[in-house]
């Protein structure tokens, strides 16, 4: 669903997943690229961060979702938060 670019029917099986195991770092880390595809910035953060990732993974993460679909200077912000949260970042 991801790959056709069927956000919503993609996010509600992701959804569902996350719903049957909550620590499933992959499926919630498919979610954030989802969420991020689909404009929603707030609630990829916070799937990413459910995965597992540190601040500045969270950030380049939805960085690279938000590029992926085009929406570059929304992403280069999120690429200097993560920057901001972890200078060694290779982001």
């Amino acid at each position: 669903l991801y790959l056709q670019h069927k956000w919503a029917e993609a996010a509600k099986a992701l959804v569902r997943a996350v719903e049957l195991k909550p620590d499933h770092a992959r499926a919630q880390n498919n979610l954030g690229l989802v969420y991020a595809r689909a404009g929603q910035e707030e609630s990829a953060y916070q799937s990413f961060k459910r995965a597992g990732c540190s601040d500045a993974d969270a950030h380049a993460n939805l960085g690279y979702g938000l590029a992926a679909g085009g929406d570059l200077p929304a992403a280069r912000k999120r690429y200097a938060l993560a920057l901001a949260a972890d200078p060694s970042s290779p982001f």
